[in-house]
């Protein structure tokens, strides 16, 4: 399937056709969506949690359909597409810590591109600073830390100083700033070039608002020495537009992270960084899942694992959103993670009759835990 390649799909619990755009394939197909969403989706078709039917449609086409059709309001074109690569090429470093594959990409009009050459920065790689990745978040001479969006008082290109104690490194340019309780996104821009480098992050965000002249820093209040250690548990604190506690696991997944500890009391692989990376790409939460579980796996709504299901993911989502754990670390969340995994898999194929057969293996109790390790039902 072709960059650029355009879709319909559809979902069986829905009454109408929907576009997509196929942008990277990478570890499985990354789409767009016209409510402007980013993430992987299975198109292969008859999807557990993906489209039932997936239609290529050639561009230029006119098609008859039964049912009506979700488009685009926008035309398709290398621009389009340049731009969303982009998005989501950083979305798939930022959830897998490498780049995608670069093969050969053909283009709408025909053309064809290595899909480097489609990568974050290639359009404007002569004005963001180069050179190898960043252990803190000090800028090289010459070159400083710049706002690539205006958020609050903080506007587009004001200098940003780097705090190792709040703010977080995501690439070798570009970097997390917490600022007011809220994240924004800042790169390392060469201080002679930075008119030419807002006038182009100004075409790329469609607006024209930037600082003018040079800006005082901003930075964070000091930390007392004793809050310098991060906590492994916890995430900053963020506050959304209403000034209410809140995060939303979008914004939470580039800042997790996985600690390897020696006695971590559960067996087996770990599974909540990658379900988060997953709910991320299809551009949902805990409960969105929940939501869709119900609707794809047959079980009825009044099924105590229904009941369960809720519950679990509840939790997981305000342990994530409003309480900002650092959940992927958590064996409490874990245990949670495979609790609701334990009863996918246990309805799976069988809605009327569940199998708990394989709870040891997915819950991965200790055998000498002071806990039981079985299922707290029967199957």
């Amino acid at each position: 399937m072709r960059l650029g390649t355009l879709l319909r799909v559809w979902y069986s619990d829905d009454n109408v056709w929907h576009e997509r755009v196929v942008l990277l394939e990478g570890r499985g197909p990354d789409v767009f969506s016209p409510d402007d969403d980013v993430y992987q989706e299975d198109l292969g078709g008859a999807a557990v949690d993906g489209p039932e039917k997936v239609r290529e449609i050639p561009y230029g086409t006119r098609t008859r359909y039964s049912k009506p059709v979700y488009k685009f309001r926008v035309d398709i074109d290398e621009s389009f597409i340049r731009g969303n690569v982009r998005r989501a090429w950083e979305d798939y470093v930022t959830t897998y810590g490498v780049a995608p594959e670069t093969d050969g990409r053909e283009l709408p009009e025909g053309g064809s591109l290595p899909l480097s050459a489609l990568a974050p920065g290639k359009s404007r790689r002569r004005l963001v600073a180069k050179g190898p990745q960043l252990r803190s978040g000090n800028a090289p001479a010459g070159q400083s830390w710049r706002s690539s969006e205006t958020r609050g008082l903080v506007q587009l290109g004001d200098r940003l100083v780097f705090s190792d104690a709040t703010d977080v490194v995501l690439g070798p340019n570009d970097a997390a700033f917490l600022r007011e309780g809220k994240w924004l996104r800042g790169e390392i821009v060469e201080d002679s070039l930075l008119d030419d480098w807002i006038s182009v992050r100004q075409a790329e965000l469609g607006h024209q608002s930037a600082a003018t002249g040079e800006q005082a820093d901003h930075q964070m209040e000091p930390m007392p020495k004793e809050q310098e250690e991060r906590d492994l548990r916890i995430l900053p604190v963020l506050f959304d537009s209403a000034e209410e506690r809140w995060r939303t696991l979008s914004e939470a997944v580039p800042l997790y992270e996985e600690v390897d500890f020696d006695d971590f009391p559960l067996q087996g692989p770990r599974t909540m960084h990658r379900d988060v990376r997953q709910l991320r790409r299809m551009g949902m939460d805990f409960v969105q899942h929940h939501e869709s579980w119900i609707k794809t796996s047959g079980v009825r709504a009044t099924d105590r694992s229904v009941h369960e299901h809720a519950s679990i993911c509840r939790v997981l989502n305000f342990m994530a959103s409003y309480d900002q754990l650092n959940i992927v670390s958590l064996a409490s969340a874990e245990t949670l993670n495979r609790g609701r995994a334990l009863i996918e898999v246990a309805h799976q194929g069988r809605p009327e009759a569940p199998s708990y057969e394989s709870a040891e293996d997915i819950m991965g109790v200790r055998p000498h835990s002071s806990c039981s390790s079985s299922p707290s039902r029967q199957g």
